[in-house]
């Protein structure tokens, strides 16, 4: 009982690296299209409502989610 024991502490003590790798703070993503803080008119006719416009990222270091703000400017009346 003994033996299993110490070889539980040595098993411990291995696992326990303290050289853990270390993680930088993520970067930015890039917008490639539609250029950043530009009005987007392109995009596909989905109905009389509703257009579809795809969307191009640059990838990003340690980010694994981003934050989208869309703005319909025709119903804050800044075109029409």
């Amino acid at each position: 009982m003994k033996n299993y024991f110490y070889l539980l502490i040595i098993i411990l003590s291995f696992s326990c690296s303290k050289d853990a790798a270390e993680v930088s703070d993520p970067t930015s993503f890039e917008l490639i299209f539609p250029a950043n803080n530009e009005t987007c008119l392109e995009g596909s006719k989905i109905n009389d409502t509703q257009k579809e416009i795809i969307f191009q990222w640059g990838g990003s270091t340690n980010a694994t989610s981003y934050s989208l703000d869309i703005i319909n400017l025709t119903t804050i009346g800044l075109w029409g």
